[in-house]
C-alpha cells in the first residue's frame, strides 16, 4: 500500500511513527501543510514583496527565501516519499528538463547562479510532485483557495490601512498592489484564484456559496489592482471552466460547445488582429506590448550566439560585469528586464534548444494527461483551463520552468495529478 491517498487517512511513513495513532496522524498533516504552504508563499512573492516594501529596497534575505524552500521540500520527502515520488515519476518529462538544467552549470555563464536556481526549481518541483501524490483534487484546490484569500484579505487591509505600502505611489498611482511589489503581478494572482475559485464552483455543488464569495473578492482586489491583462486572464479562465462543465455534460452539448468555442476563436482571432491599435490601447499598452517587442529582439540575437546549449540555468540576468551578456539587451531595449517576458525565449536563452524542447515535451505532456482525464475526473474543471491560460500567457511572461513562480508550482502540481488519475483510472 501506498501513502499516495485521502489526506484523512495518511499510509505509514518509513522513518516516522505509526499514522494508526490519531495525534501522530494530525501532527503529520499539520507538519505536511506547513511545508507545503511554505513553498506556495514564498513562490508567490508576496512576502518578500512585503519586506523589500519595508525595507526600501532589494532585502539580503533573499538567500533565505531559497533555504526556506529547500528546508520545505526536504521535510516533504521525508514526511511523504512514496506520494512525492508518485508525483516525480508522473513528470517523468520534467526530471529530465532538471537533469539538464543541473548540466548547463558546467557552461554556465554563472555556475553559482545556475546551482542555487536549480535546486530551488528542484525544490519546488518537489513540492508540486508531494501535493499532487497526497491530496485529493477537492483538497488541492481548497489549500490554493485559502492561501489567496489570506492574501486578498491582506491585500484589502493593506491598502485601505496603510496606502503608503499597499496602494502604488508613483507609477500607476492609485492601483492597489498590496503585499507585491507592483500592481500586475497583485491582478495576475488574483485571476488564478478566480479560476480556482470556479474550478472549486463546479467541482463540488455544496461549496458553491463559498467558491462564489471567494470569486466575488479575488474578482474585487483584480479591478483595483487595475492590470487589464489580468482581468482578460481571468475571463479567459472562467469561460474555460465553464467549456468544460459544457462538454462533461454529455456529447451533443459538447460537440455545440466545440463548433461554438471555435467559430467564437476565429472571429476573436479576426477582430483582434483587425483591430489590434485599438485593442493593445484599450489594455494599457501599446504594439510593442510595453516594450516587449524590443526585449525579444535583443534576446533573439543572444540566442543565435548560443543556440543549442544556452547561458546555462538563470545565470544570463545576473551579476554587474559590465561586459555580461545582457548589458547588450540592456543598450537594445533601453532599460534592464528581469527576464525575457517570453517562456519560450527565455528557455531557449538559458537552456539552448534541448531545453525548450523538454519543455515543450513536458507542457504537451500535461495537455494530453488533461485530455485524458476529462471525462473521468473533476479536477478537469481546474486542469484544462488552468494549463491553458498559462500556455497563452507563456508567450508574453517569463512563468515556465522558474524557480519563483507560483505559476509554474501549479503546473506540475496539475500535470503530476492528471497522469496519476490518468494512471488509477487504467
Amino acid at each position: 500500500m501506498t501513502d499516495a491517498v485521502h489526506p484523512s487517512r495518511p499510509a505509514p511513513s518509513p522513518l516516522f511513527g505509526d499514522p494508526r495513532d490519531a495525534a501522530f496522524s494530525a501532527m503529520l498533516r499539520t507538519l505536511e501543510m506547513a511545508a507545503l504552504l511554505t513553498i506556495m508563499l514564498i513562490l508567490s512573492s508576496a512576502p518578500m514583496g512585503m519586506i523589500i516594501k519595508l525595507q526600501g529596497g532589494a532585502s539580503p534575505l533573499l538567500p533565505l527565501s531559497w533555504a526556506a524552500i529547500w528546508g520545505a521540500a526536504l521535510a516533504l520527502v521525508l514526511l511523504r516519499p512514496q506520494s512525492t515520488l508518485n508525483g516525480a515519476l508522473a513528470s517523468w518529462p520534467l526530471l529530465l528538463l532538471l537533469l539538464w538544467a543541473y548540466a548547463s552549470i558546467s557552461w554556465s555563464v554563472s555556475a553559482q547562479d545556475s546551482l542555487i536556481q536549480s535546486v530551488t526549481v528542484t525544490a519546488g518541483a518537489v513540492g508540486a510532485f508531494a501535493a499532487a501524490g497526497i491530496y485529493s483534487w477537492r483538497r488541492m484546490i481548497e489549500i490554493a483557495l485559502w492561501m489567496y484569500a489570506g492574501l486578498a484579505v491582506f491585500t484589502v487591509l493593506l491598502a485601505l490601512g496603510m496606502p503608503s505600502l499597499g496602494v502604488m505611489q508613483e507609477t500607476h498611482i492609485g492601483a492597489w498592489a498590496g503585499p507585491w511589489i507592483e500592481k500586475n503581478s497583485t491582478g495576475r494572482h488574483m485571476a488564478i484564484a478566480i479560476t480556482f475559485a470556479m474550478a472549486r464552483f463546479a467541482h463540488d455543488p455544496k461549496t458553491r456559496i463559498s467558491s462564489g464569495v471567494l470569486a466575488f473578492l479575488f474578482l474585487a482586489v483584480l479591478l483595483l489592482s487595475t492590470s487589464k491583462t489580468a482581468l482578460l486572464t481571468a475571463i479567459l479562465g472562467v469561460g474555460m471552466v465553464i467549456a468544460v462543465w459544457i462538454i462533461r455534460r454529455g456529447a451533443a452539448l459538447a460537440l455545440v460547445a466545440l463548433y461554438g468555442g471555435l467559430i467564437a476563436a476565429v472571429a476573436a482571432g479576426a477582430a483582434a488582429f483587425i483591430f489590434r491599435e485599438q485593442l493593445v490601447q484599450l489594455m494599457g499598452r501599446d504594439l510593442t506590448l510595453t516594450g516587449r517587442t524590443d526585449i525579444w529582439e535583443s534576446v533573439w540575437w543572444r540566442i543565435k550566439e548560443r543556440p543549442i546549449l544556452g547561458y546555462g540555468f538563470e545565470a544570463f540576468w545576473e551579476g554587474d560585469n559590465p561586459t555580461a551578456p545582457y548589458n547588450w539587451v540592456v543598450q537594445q531595449a533601453g532599460f534592464r528586464p528581469n527576464n525575457a517576458h517570453s517562456s519560450w525565449l527565455e528557455l531557449w536563452l538559458m537552456l539552448g534548444l534541448p531545453g525548450l524542447i523538454l519543455q515543450g515535451a513536458y507542457m504537451l505532456w500535461g495537455l494530453i494527461a488533461a485530455v485524458l482525464t476529462l471525462m473521468r475526473s473533476n479536477g478537469a474543471y481546474l486542469a484544462l483551463p488552468y494549463l491553458l491560460t498559462t500556455l497563452l500567457a507563456s508567450n508574453v511572461e517569463s512563468l515556465l520552468f522558474s524557480p519563483s513562480a507560483l505559476e509554474w508550482f501549479f503546473v506540475v502540481m496539475i500535470t503530476s495529478k492528471c497522469v496519476i488519475d490518468w494512471r488509477k483510472s487504467g
